[in-house]
């Protein structure tokens, strides 16, 4: 993957096309890749595009301006071996 130049902000979410149900089961790719003090989660197939940074957390937005991934940075030992025991 290229180097994106994130953009400082926060990401703005329309929810008005949701349905009113409390849960939805979505079908489709949930990836989790963890290196060392990393986790990026993966929502979509979709080509990252652009990001979104804010603190510690960059948005992955695809062309549609979709969010297509989470990468979260500077992530502490104790929560790594809580999500890799949770992953399993």
């Amino acid at each position: 993957m290229e180097y994106i130049e994130p953009i400082k902000g926060v990401p703005v979410l329309s929810v008005d096309r949701q349905q009113n149900e409390t849960y939805i089961d979505e079908k489709g790719i949930l990836n989790v890749y963890i290196t060392d003090k990393t986790v990026y989660i993966q929502f979509s197939a979709h080509e990252i595009e652009s990001l979104i940074e804010n603190n510690h957390v960059l948005f992955c937005l695809d062309c549609d301006d979709n969010i297509c991934g989470v990468i979260i940075n500077d992530v502490g030992d104790n929560e790594i071996n809580i999500l890799e025991k949770a992953l399993k």
